[in-house]
């Protein structure tokens, strides 16, 4: 089984990724390939968005498009069975159109909750500070 863990920062909630991370893991959650690039994404960074990743306009504008990322980049996305990530339908939106016919996938959000409902949040962040990591 070949699983994908996958990260977007996008310009708003609707469109164009800002920030893209991969990481190819195998069954012993042994990271075997990685990658991260922040990416053109085509359109105007909003505000709220940039409060969020801090990632800005300027930061953006002289790096690869999402399409032109992926066509070098490909390899990951063809290979993997499962994708992996926080609210990972969220960021699964801006890169279907990459994506294999036929996948699973584990939402590490849903996840969470489950494992810890106990916790006042589950975001990413939240999380990592909880477990000190």
């Amino acid at each position: 089984m070949k699983l994908l863990v996958l990260d977007t920062e996008t310009a708003s909630l609707t469109k164009g990724v800002v920030d893209i991370s991969l990481a190819c893991v195998d069954e012993d959650f042994q990271v075997y390939w990685k990658i991260e690039s922040l990416i053109d994404p085509e359109c105007i960074i909003s505000p709220g968005a940039m409060g969020v990743h801090h990632i800005t306009q300027e930061m953006v504008a002289d790096k690869p498009t999402l399409a032109e990322f992926m066509r070098e980049h490909k390899y990951p996305f063809d290979d993997a069975d499962v994708f992996i990530g926080h609210h990972v339908n969220f960021d699964l939106r801006f890169v279907r159109d990459y994506l294999p016919e036929t996948f699973q996938t584990i939402d590490t959000l849903k996840l969470s909750r489950m494992v810890w409902p106990e916790l006042d949040s589950h975001k990413l962040q939240t999380l990592r500070y909880t477990f000190d990591q």
